[in-house]
């Protein structure tokens, strides 16, 4: 399909097959009947604001969770089920269609997560060479320790008192828990009571600082479920104030 001269970015079939009984993870091709959608648009909320600073969001692929639960899992290890060749014409597809709403040479500054993600990496990588100049901080965010990790009691007293001694019982398990807290170890309905849970990779790192203070950056990462951690991201970087911050997420699972 000659999807670079497409003006629409609406409907574009892409991804994921199924036979009514199994399916199959095919990123080499178009085909009619394939279930996961390119589905870039005009900017969502383009002038919404966090502490006074513009951000907007682009959902490149949209999966509905609905469809197999197993699928899903499949999604979310995209790295055990893709070809690298197959990965980069799949991620090229998103790419072309942000560039095509949001010109990647207008961005400063390229951050996103850590991860051991091929398909993020990918994603990464074709970002950086079509933006030209912008500075790339890979890594940017790292899992904050379990002491650093707050706790929104004003929310939490005004639950149901069944409710709050279960929230409260969840809390109790990041403190006294070992290792490096994990958010998806957490049922999304108490997430949002959690915040400070990641933190910059130095906090004392100026460089940092100037490459996202006053510019405008662009947030990448690979999929979004609950958005949690996106907002968490997101509320990390407005603290050091840049012009304007867009984020680009490469499957949207809803």
């Amino acid at each position: 399909m000659g999807y670079k001269h497409l003006k629409t970015w609406t409907e574009i079939n892409e991804g994921i097959s199924t036979d009514g009984t199994s399916y199959k993870l095919d990123f080499s091709g178009d085909k009619e009947g394939d279930i996961m959608s390119l589905k870039f648009s005009d900017k969502i909320n383009p002038h919404r604001k966090m502490d006074g600073v513009t951000y907007s969001y682009y959902f490149a692929y949209e999966f509905d969770s609905a469809l197999d639960k197993e699928l899903l899992k499949s999604i979310k290890m995209l790295d055990d089920k893709i070809d690298p060749k197959e990965a980069e014409m799949f991620v090229n597809k998103a790419i072309i269609g942000l560039d095509h709403r949001e010109k990647l040479r207008t961005f400063d500054t390229i951050v996103y997560p850590k991860s051991s993600s091929i398909v993020l990496g990918e994603v990464a990588k074709q970002t950086n060479a079509k933006s030209g100049n912008a500075e790339m901080i890979p890594d940017i965010f790292v899992k904050a320790s379990r002491d650093d990790i707050s706790f929104d009691y004003e929310k939490i007293n005004k639950l149901p008192d069944g409710t709050k001694k279960q929230v409260l019982g969840v809390i109790d398990k990041i403190k006294t828990g070992e290792g490096v807290f994990k958010l998806k170890e957490i049922y999304s309905r108490y997430r949002k009571f959690i915040s400070d849970f990641l933190k910059f990779n130095s906090e004392e790192d100026r460089h940092t600082y100037n490459a996202i203070t006053g510019k405008k950056v662009l947030l990448i990462d690979d999929y979004r479920t609950t958005g949690t951690s996106l907002k968490e991201m997101m509320s990390q970087l407005v603290k050091l104030q840049p012009s304007e911050i867009v984020v680009l997420i490469l499957i949207k699972v809803v």
